[in-house]
């Protein structure tokens, strides 16, 4: 495969679908890496403690 140059990448339509599909996916894993996993962390994290009871006044 040849080297990319500017003028390569607007003159081979596939070229240019085939890096901004390669963009896509790396902005969508690095989204899903920073933002999404620690999310989905935190949920799951603070779903399974337990929830806090009242206690009932003793008298």
């Amino acid at each position: 495969m040849e080297p990319l140059t500017y003028e390569r990448y607007l003159a081979d339509p596939s070229v240019r679908e085939k890096l901004e599909r390669q963009a896509r996916q790396e902005r969508s894993e690095a989204v899903y890496g920073f933002f999404i996993v620690p999310l989905i962390r935190l949920f799951k994290r603070t779903l399974s403690k337990p929830a806090l009871r009242l206690q009932p006044r003793s008298a």
